[in-house]
């Protein structure tokens, strides 16, 4: 790399740098007018990706959709594309989201996707069986336990966050331990942003069993404990509260 080539490339970086900063500020229309440049100079993952979450955040579900869509064409390796059936799901596409989620799982399965999230693709699972919960989504009940089945057996999901939430789901931990797993790191912020995961996921479970005061209960818990903008189990959480109730 040439000195012009990396000065471009740090530019760009702290413009990046600089446009998540105003989002974590709540400045979404700083942050999407430097996202903006940004993009126009580079097409990048990570630009793109936070690109769809300042827009999620400043209600535009359809514009961060077709960000999220446009994820895909970065390569296999794509932890964010859970992000495409979050973006459906706020879009009042629920059935496609679903669908989206079951696609993940496949081309998990076929190595298609080589990562996913650091248990080896459990979020993908994990949202899919909470869609089905949801009445009229029973169906994608098995498709997402099978995975999640799967995934348990491996190494990976028994060593690393998000592997829990699989054992939560299939019965396998009962609440207490699942909150106990999601306190494993050294790290305050990244166990503060687990909990406002595994408190989803209770939810899930509470609304499984018709549960819906429970489920209600355990969204708002999780998004006043430590929830995270980068995290799919965030926006989710607020559309439920906002449009489920």
């Amino acid at each position: 790399m040439n000195h012009e080539e990396k000065l471009k490339r740090d530019l760009i970086t702290a413009e990046n740098n600089s446009a998540w900063q105003a989002t974590l500020e709540g400045d979404y229309p700083r942050a999407l007018e430097i996202f903006n440049v940004v993009l126009r100079r580079a097409a990048s993952l990570g630009a793109t990706q936070n690109r769809g979450i300042t827009r999620l955040l400043a209600g535009d579900a359809e514009g961060a959709l077709i960000d999220f869509m446009s994820t895909r064409s970065f390569g296999p390796s794509n932890r964010n594309a859970i992000f495409i059936g979050t973006a459906l799901w706020l879009n009042h596409r629920q059935h496609l989201a679903c669908k989206d989620w079951e696609y993940e799982i496949e081309q998990l399965w076929l190595k298609n996707i080589v990562y996913s999230d650091a248990a080896g693709g459990v979020l993908p699972a994990a949202l899919l069986w909470w869609g089905s919960a949801h009445s009229g989504f029973h169906m994608y009940k098995d498709v997402a336990e099978q995975q999640l089945k799967r995934l348990k057996q491996t190494q990976r999901c028994r060593c690393n966050w998000p592997g829990p939430v699989a054992s939560f789901i299939l019965g396998d931990i009962d609440e207490n331990d699942f909150l106990a797993s999601a306190g494993g790191s050294a790290y305050a912020q990244i166990n503060l942003r687990r909990q406002c995961q595994a408190q989803f996921y209770i939810g899930a479970t509470y609304l499984a069993d018709g549960d819906e005061e429970g489920y209600k209960n355990q969204l708002q818990k999780g998004l006043a404990e430590g929830s995270n903008i980068s995290d799919a189990e965030y926006h989710l959480a607020h559309y439920e509260l906002k449009h489920h109730f």
